[in-house]
């Protein structure tokens, strides 16, 4: 069985909004202009704090070198992984509405 990472958490932006990406003269419906909206602000959100996360981990190896074992250092390497992929996947998720919601011509 494949491992499944975070992103199986996440929204697929391509098949919940695969009308409006098949078809470039598609207008958004209200409902998908709230859905848009929500998502582009969550991940926004979202990423903006796995991306701060990530600087906050780097400055406390940077601080601990030498005071870490290697089990430690370790798990702070996974949980840097985890941190990069959620603010990428958050911030293809945050680009995706943006685009979608350009497409409703509002200034979302």
């Amino acid at each position: 069985m494949k491992s499944l990472s975070i992103n199986a958490l996440l929204p697929s932006m391509l098949q919940e909004f695969s009308g409006l990406a098949v078809n470039p003269k598609a207008v958004p419906t209200e409902e998908q202009i709230v859905r848009l909206t929500t998502l582009k602000m969550g991940a926004a959100n979202s990423a903006l704090a796995a991306e701060l996360g990530i600087s906050a981990v780097g400055a406390a190896i940077g601080a601990c070198v030498g005071e870490l074992d290697e089990m430690h250092l370790r798990n702070l390497g996974w949980l840097l992984e985890m941190l990069g992929e959620i603010s990428g996947s958050a911030r293809h998720i945050e680009h995706e509405a943006i685009h979608y919601l350009r497409m409703a011509k509002t200034d979302q």
